[in-house]
């Protein structure tokens, strides 16, 4: 399991608990040193408070990497609500706004898992605080998945000399927004694309959607004889018992979160994996939503060349990580907290 987070290395955690419409979560708030926290909002079962909470926060730091490995002058925050999706409704939407309300502009969120447009729509309609306007960014799942994509391209590149994806293989761990966007982006380029989804109506759409995946299930999606295995689901996919297991040796996906700890993407480094980190192959997500803040407001053409600049942010931490002997990982955190330092000094 992923190391315990303590509550006092955050600048601000806030309990919502409002009985009156079953409401309950946590907001994360990591800093607001660079400016205003950034973060989606998520909505899942969880199986416990505690649980909750430790997602937000792991959530709320890794926003703060991303802001920082993006150069937004942002800080990262996450609101997690705890739930099954069904249980939105007006009053409780309203409520959670209320919430969003009182921090005053430190935090600004949009959807995450649980989380529709739909959703925003109203929630916007009650708070000033909620991004991804569906006339300006609208859904960030496309601009997170072309992140990934391009930096798929860039390794690719990096171990093969091309970035030609015609028949390759990519297992697909998760075929929500976000990994059916990818799968999209990567059958146009003719690789051969092998999913799975715990949730078996979701696998099925994306099937309808593009017919020449082929879908198996999901215990079995780590273990595929692929080239890439992208991990789109929920965090904590790269464990040690993992190790072996995963047959494809890039790894690069939309899932936040997907290392145990930092000591895990160690060992993948050492077994001879390429691991690049969640929060840099997905930050066009990220972007997206954060242009919306920017003076001037939204620019499409600013967000696309953001997120083509990862390329050259993925290349940076390859060519570190093999120079240097130390894993992709760690080389993301340097450049992110060399960042930091700008933004501090």
């Amino acid at each position: 399991m992923s190391k315990k987070l303590k509550v006092e290395d955050y600048e601000q955690i806030v309990k919502i608990d409002r009985p009156d419409v079953g409401l309950k979560g946590f907001i994360a708030i990591h800093t607001t040193k660079p400016g205003s926290a950034l973060g989606a909002t998520r909505v899942y079962d969880y199986a416990t408070e505690e649980e909750a909470l430790q997602d937000a926060m792991r959530l709320a730091r890794t926003m703060t990497y991303k802001c920082a490995i993006a150069k937004l002058p942002h800080g990262g925050g996450k609101a997690v609500l705890i739930g099954r999706p069904e249980v939105k409704n007006d009053a409780w939407l309203k409520a959670y706004a209320e919430e969003v309300n009182k921090l005053k502009g430190s935090f600004f969120t949009g959807e995450d898992v649980g989380m529709y447009q739909k959703d925003l729509s109203f929630l916007q309609q009650h708070s000033n605080y909620f991004i991804g306007t569906a006339n300006k960014a609208g859904d960030s799942a496309p601009y997170a998945a072309l992140g990934v994509f391009y930096c798929i391209q860039t390794t690719l590149n990096f171990v093969n000399g091309t970035p030609n994806l015609n028949r390759v293989t990519v297992a697909i761990k998760g075929l929500g927004k976000t990994g059916l966007e990818l799968a999209r982006f990567l059958t146009n380029e003719g690789a051969v694309v092998v999913g799975a989804d715990i949730n078996p109506a979701v696998a099925e759409h994306a099937k309808k959607f593009l017919p020449s995946i082929k879908i198996v299930p999901v215990e079995e999606i780590n273990s595929i004889s692929a080239t890439i295995f992208a991990p789109c689901a929920m965090g904590d996919d790269l464990s040690e018992g993992q190790l072996g297991k995963i047959k494809a040796k890039i790894i690069c996906g939309t899932a936040n979160n997907q290392l145990q700890s930092p000591e895990v993407g160690d060992r993948f480094f050492e077994a001879g994996y390429i691991c690049i980190p969640d929060y840099l192959a997905n930050a066009g997500g990220l972007i997206d939503v954060a242009d919306e803040l920017e003076p001037g407001g939204y620019n499409k053409e600013r967000v696309m060349q953001r997120i083509s600049d990862l390329k050259k942010t993925c290349l940076e931490v390859l060519k570190t990580a093999k120079d240097q002997k130390i894993s992709h990982y760690r080389v993301t955190n340097q450049i992110a907290e060399k960042q930091f330092t700008k933004i501090y000094a």
